[in-house]
């Protein structure tokens, strides 16, 4: 559980949103989000690509998490990567989980320098 509940905060406050206005009646028009989900044979989630579009279909943002699991199965890293609207790199974490109940550790890999968020 602690587990989907980091997976999902992670989805949540990483993701670039810009609205748009509506010309006609000016409210505000959401961005589309498009997920891609590749699986390993056993069922559990290798890749998750996130894309934000806005309206016309022009790329706001992406997000490509990678998952890599222990023998038993349960989560140990994922790889996220963040890009912008030009594809370029924009934020680069690890998020590693552990197996004994120590919380998540989130590793945020800087151009040129490493910090560690406990």
């Amino acid at each position: 559980m602690r587990v989907l509940i980091t997976i999902l905060a992670l989805l949540i406050f990483s993701m670039p949103v810009c609205a748009e206005t509506c010309p006609v009646c000016g409210s505000e028009i959401p961005p589309v989000i498009s997920i891609q989900a590749e699986k390993n044979l056993d069922g559990s989630t290798k890749k998750w690509t996130e894309e934000v579009r806005d309206s016309h279909g022009v790329l706001l943002g992406k997000r490509v998490d990678n998952y890599i699991y222990y023998k038993d199965g349960e989560i140990n890293e994922i790889d996220q990567k963040v890009y912008n609207s030009k594809d370029a790199l924009t934020d680069n974490k690890t998020v590693k989980h552990y197996t004994d109940g120590k919380q998540p550790t989130v590793s945020d890999i800087s151009i040129g320098e490493m910090e560690v968020i406990e």
